[in-house]
């Protein structure tokens, strides 16, 4: 059920036009007009203040744009915060307010989400140092900068920052020797005041003026306030936050910072160090997201929004600050760890009102409230014998008229309704041979063949049953052929009665691990069930059984599963599917893994003539032709070494969708597009290195 949305975050969900800083304000929707009044302050500013220069050479601005637009781009970020995350419509908001002083089409369309960094500790005073550097004049330095400060105060998200900026000059103007500092001292001189001698009122709001180290203690502490106040994961435990800074430094490729200690304190420095050492590698940045992912979305459920946008706020500066000591925070050093985009998605699915029915489950609800009424009449008129005949049969567990649905509820009450699929065996060898490359696959394959023909010979000979398992691990990369392998050995082995059906049930973690005590269970045994008679594959097996949490509930799912593959063994096939080494982590993970797992085959990646030839028959299958040249262009993009993790098939897909957009802007802007024009892909069509992803998610040939 939906939680309600408090008031206060009302425009999150409403499509008004707003504007958003995650952490602790909240959204405010912009008023009719207030763009246009920026613009003009901006307009006046520069028109009033002609001496700051002009731009030459920038990327983002025409020659002889006013040094103004620049300065507006950083008051606008900084102003919301060190290292600020703007959300909703104006995500980009400090490229937005300046659209029309921009090179043309320099903007793209902005992310619902977007963090802004590398912001120095000089921000507020570097016209000032500028000036003082290169000689111009300081009091155009100053008041451009005021005049920034009142124009964007006009901002609820910009205020409080501003206002204190505009109360230390104040401060300066009072005082005989900081004035003389800021009008005739040296740039070190003009830093070191604002550095050492603003207080803690001012440092308290703006912590980025005092250095990075101190601005990494600020987010330290902060986090470690708000995650103590938070709710506990029941997935994941407690949020651990050393070891969410030490994921962080493994994910960038960077050591724990000399000058940890010293933001933080020697205790806490020493938990990171450990977790740190702890950590195998460069660590799992996906399993880092998703523990941060976890404690935000309990925050979300349990209605505290601000307490979940501080968290992902204070989690993004800690980790950013704590990879780049003693330097201030930039993008490439700030750790993917940081779920975004998935803490708009979860708030969005938390929060909104869901009207759709399921008319199917209401039906069969209906079905077992009529066979529980006729049973309650058969039982008082001792017509108990002919309840079979009277209607109520699909839902106490027999057919409906097609024999297709079937309904079933075990000890512990969880129920499985679903449709039995009439499958099609074919030829599954024939189609094993069809598939590109996988020559060893393609021989393993034929061996557990051979073995299934001989069981059946030697069933029928009347020799006892082996007891050997059928059970499978399947190690690889994405794309490799996994899934349509396991689909035609179920295939096969109904093909030769050693299943009934032959249909393939594809699971992953969420669908076999519960989030609470007496949820696990019952979900691995509906699912034991639904693979009853096929193939049950069983993708990123490995997580059922994270390293780093014996509490966790995917031990549960583990043993019930292996119970389950002992008991069903004579018509289920479970392969457990997953990266090579993290399959081996699986196996070592349960002593009754390896013996239910007597076999294990290893999807190679496929090399670049087998990658070209899926590129073929991708486009093949889509109607479209290749012009001479498309060949080498596709070759180009396959990366050589492989990367970890690659795509495979998926890349190639990939590969071939963004031909097909490009191909189509290149189409439409013909005149008059021939047939031959729209079905043809010509080598100018295939995208430029570095910009297709090899990615690891997502749907694509040869899964």
């Amino acid at each position: 059920m939906p939680i309600e949305l408090p008031e206060a975050y009302a425009p999150l969900l409403s499509g008004a036009t707003y504007l958003d800083v995650v952490g602790p304000g909240v959204p405010w929707v912009i008023p009719d007009g207030w763009i246009d009044e920026l613009d003009a302050a901006v307009e006046h500013i520069m028109r009033e203040l002609p001496g700051v220069g002009t731009t030459t050479g920038n990327t983002h601005y025409p020659d002889g744009t006013s040094r103004v637009a620049s300065i507006l781009w950083e008051h606008s970020a900084y102003l919301a915060g060190p290292v600020p995350i703007f959300a909703g419509p104006y995500s980009r908001f400090p490229w937005q307010v300046q659209e029309r002083y921009l090179v043309k089409d320099v903007l793209s369309a902005p992310l619902p989400i977007q963090r802004y960094y590398s912001v120095a500790p000089t921000w507020p005073y570097k016209l000032l140092v500028r000036a003082a550097d290169e000689g111009w004049d300081r009091e155009t330095a100053v008041e451009l900068h005021l005049e920034m400060l009142r124009a964007l105060r006009t901002s609820p998200l910009h205020r409080e920052r501003a206002d204190v900026l505009l109360g230390v000059w104040d401060r300066i103007r009072d005082d005989d020797r900081l004035l003389e500092i800021h009008a005739t001292g040296r740039s070190s001189d003009i830093a070191f005041v604002w550095r050492n001698e603003l207080g803690d009122d001012v440092y308290s709001v703006l912590p980025e003026l005092s250095g990075a180290v101190d601005l990494l203690a600020w987010a330290y502490h902060g986090l470690e306030a708000v995650v103590a106040v938070a709710p506990v994961s029941p997935l994941h435990g407690p949020f651990s936050v050393p070891r969410f800074i030490a994921d962080g430094l493994k994910a960038t490729d960077r050591p724990v910072p000399p000058l940890l200690s010293t933001a933080i304190g020697s205790e806490a420095a020493d938990a990171v160090a450990r977790e740190y050492e702890a950590i195998p590698g460069k660590g799992d940045v996906d399993a880092a997201r998703a523990r941060l992912r976890s404690v935000v979305a309990r925050a979300l459920q349990a209605g505290d929004l601000e307490l979940a946008r501080n968290l992902v706020n204070l989690a993004s500066l800690a980790s950013a600050q704590a990879g780049s000591l003693p330097d201030p925070p930039v993008g490439p050093m700030a750790p993917a760890s940081i779920p975004l985009i998935t803490f708009l998605e979860d708030l969005e699915e938390i929060y909104t009102p869901r009207r759709g029915r399921n008319r199917f489950a209401e039906e069969l609800a209906a079905r077992r409230a009529a066979a529980a009424a006729a049973a309650s009449v058969a039982a008082a008129t001792g017509d108990a014998d002919d309840l079979g005949s009277a209607g109520g049969g699909g839902a106490a567990g027999g057919a409906d008229e097609a024999g297709r649905v079937r309904v079933r509820e075990d000890e512990d009450g969880a129920g499985f309704s679903g449709v039995v699929e009439e499958l099609e065996i074919g030829d599954p060898l024939g189609d094993l041979e069809k598939l590109i490359g996988l020559a060893p696959i393609k021989q393993q394959v034929t061996r557990l063949l051979a073995e299934a023909k001989a069981e059946v010979l030697r069933r029928q000979a009347g020799m006892p049953d082996t007891g050997r398992s059928r059970h499978l691990i399947f190690t690889g990369n994405p794309g490799t052929a996994k899934t349509t392998v396991a689909r035609i050995l179920a295939r096969i082995y109904t093909q030769q009665g050693l299943l009934s059906r032959g249909h393939l049930v594809e699971v992953g973690r969420a669908d076999l691990v519960g989030e609470y005590i007496g949820q696990t269970a019952p979900k691995v045994r509906a699912v034991l069930e639904r693979a009853e008679g096929g193939v049950l594959f069983i993708d990123e097996a490995y997580s059922l059984v994270p390293r780093d949490s014996f509490r966790d509930f995917g031990h549960e799912a583990m043993a019930t599963l292996i119970k389950g593959m002992e008991d069903m063994r004579q018509d289920l096939v479970v392969v457990a599917a997953g990266y090579p080494a993290e399959m081996r982590t699986f196996v070592d993970s349960n002593p009754g893994v390896a013996s239910r797992f007597p076999a294990t085959l290893s999807f190679a990646d496929y090399g670049d003539d087998e990658l070209w030839q899926i590129f073929q028959l991708i486009a093949a299958e889509a109607g479209f032709e290749l012009m001479w040249g498309v060949d080498h262009a596709v070759r180009q993009l396959m990366p050589s070494p492989r990367p970890v993790n690659f795509g495979n098939g998926r890349f190639m897909r990939n590969v071939f969708e963004e031909a097909t957009a490009l191909q189509a802007m290149r189409v439409v802007a013909l005149p008059s597009p021939s047939p031959a024009d729209i079905r043809t892909l010509l080598p100018q069509d295939i995208p430029a290195a570095g910009t297709v992803k090899a990615s690891t998610t997502g749907p694509g040939l040869y899964l």
